[in-house]
This record gives structure tokens, C-alpha cells and sequence, in this order.
């Protein structure tokens, strides 16, 4: 069986453009995941009307992610806020989704197997940590943590600065929710002991012996992309493949016309 999950991405100034360009693939080529509640964390310099363009208006629900001193840096910040937005979910799992993340075809791309035995998270394989001082933060952290210190830490090998390692990457994965939730109240302050999600949830459960799942995503119609301009032509590949006009073929949203008007009006003018 299938649990109940709530999707999850965040998008900043930097990232709001990726959004716009994967989220036709998401909508064409994934529909379970708009079957149930579709999240966007938003940095607070993010107009909430662009998310809603951005997402043909599908977004259910958008959280505000606000500064903070505390962070080392805008990445952290966000990285972080899709760690802490597991207090706000109900649903037993969440989807995590990067903005980086195409869905490239049509097709069964959830198997009930993944979570049996209610694994803390779904995630493609990856093996290693950059940089390792990473793991060395999160060994120091658990060392002194009542809930963590008395179970060994994680096998890595150090190879400069490389800490390799069997664990996962979290570009595309479903997380248990009351895992996170319990990680969350381990770090006892407002954010992560290491500045990497992946790596910080990938390392609790490993030193406390829990039970999680390698898949390649890239096997179930997932494809992991850098650069916005790489971005967009997987995605308008993967639609015009599918005989999807490009872009998704929505309609465009009646205020993006119009402030492509003005700046059509202001340009004519000069």
C-alpha cells in the first residue's frame, strides 16, 4: 500500500525559474502527487504571486521561509526549512522535491514495496559527503547527544575532502514524517547540526540502526538536472516527447499578460 504523502519543494530568488520550468513535467507526468497536498517553501523575497504562475495555481499551501542570523547561508536557510516544515505535516510521508528534479514520462513511479517495514526514507543511493567536515560536525554533535551518544557512528572513509560513504541523496525522496519530526527534536535549537539535509537525516537514521530504502529514481521516471538552462531543455524534451507543447501548455495567467503589455507599452515608448 501506498501511504499518504505531502509534496514538498522550496524555491528562492535563485530557484523560482527552476520551479517554472520542471513543474509542467510534475503536473503532466506525476498526477498522484496533485492528488494530495502540493507545499512550496517560499524565501521571503519570493513574491507569492510568482509561485502561483509558477505552479499553474496548483499550490495548496505556501510557508514563508524568514532570515535568520544563525545561518551560514541562503542554502542552509532553505535546507533547513524543508527539514522544520515536517512540524506542519500531517500525512505519514512527505515528498521532498528538488527544483533541479524532472519528471521525464508517463508510469507507475511509486512501488508499495518501498515502504514496507515503514522505511524513514525513499531516497536514490549517493556515496559520499563533500565536505567531510560534515560528518565530523554531526559526530561531534552526536557524541554529546543523551538520545545519540551511546550508538556508533556511521562507516565513512576519508579520502581528503570526501567522507564516502553508502547513503543517499535527497533530490527526489519520500521521508517518513515522524522520523523527521524526532530528528527535529534532537538538534534541541532552530536549525540543523550540519549545513545538509540529506547528509544530517541520512546520519541519524544510520547511527540509530533505522531502516531506510535506496531506489534510483532515475529507474522510475525522475531525472536529476543542473543548470537552468540544461533545466529547460530536459523538461521541454521530456514534454514535446510526450506531444506536450512546450512549457506544459498552460494558459498564461491574466496578471503575467499584463505586465507583459506594460513592459511591451514602456519599451515602444522609449
Amino acid at each position: 500500500m501506498i501511504p499518504e504523502f505531502t509534496t514538498i519543494c522550496a524555491v528562492d530568488p535563485e530557484h523560482l525559474p527552476e520551479l517554472a520550468a520542471v513543474f509542467p513535467t510534475w503536473w503532466h507526468f506525476k498526477p498522484e502527487i496533485f492528488q494530495r497536498p502540493f507545499w512550496v517553501l517560499r524565501d521571503i523575497r519570493v513574491h507569492v504571486e510568482d509561485i502561483f504562475v509558477a505552479t499553474n495555481g496548483a499550490v495548496d499551501r505556501i510557508i514563508t521561509v524568514e532570515d535568520s542570523d544563525s545561518f551560514e547561508s541562503q542554502r542552509e536557510k532553505m535546507l533547513n526549512a524543508l527539514v522544520y516544515v515536517a512540524q506542519h505535516i500531517e500525512t505519514p510521508y512527505y515528498l521532498k522535491l528538488d527544483t533541479d528534479t524532472v519528471a521525464t514520462g508517463h508510469g507507475q513511479w511509486i512501488k508499495p514495496e518501498w515502504f514496507e517495514g515503514n522505511p524513514v526514507f525513499v531516497a536514490s543511493p549517493w556515496g559520499y559527503t563533500k565536505p567531510a567536515e560534515f560528518i565530523e560536525r554531526l559526530d561531534a554533535w552526536a557524541n554529546i547527544n543523551h538520545d545519540l551518544e551511546d550508538y556508533p557512528p556511521p562507516k565513512r572513509k576519508i579520502e581528503g575532502n570526501i567522507a564516502r560513504s553508502r547513503r543517499i541523496i535527497s533530490w527526489c525522496m519520500f521521508g517518513e514524517t515522524a522520523f523527521t519530526k524526532m530528528a527535529i527534536s534532537l538538534f534541541a535549537g532552530e536549525k540543523m547540526p550540519a549545513p545538509s539535509q540529506d547528509t544530517t537525516l541520512w546520519y541519524i537514521a544510520e547511527r540509530l540502526a533505522l531502516p531506510y530504502r535506496r531506489v534510483k529514481m532515475k529507474k522510475h521516471g525522475w531525472r536529476h538536472v543542473h543548470g537552468l538552462n540544461r533545466i529547460r531543455h530536459v523538461a521541454n524534451e521530456a514534454l514535446i516527447g510526450h506531444r506536450i507543447p512546450r512549457g506544459g501548455g498552460f494558459p498564461e495567467r491574466e496578471s503575467v499578460l499584463e505586465r507583459k503589455i506594460a513592459r511591451k507599452m514602456n519599451s515602444d515608448g522609449e
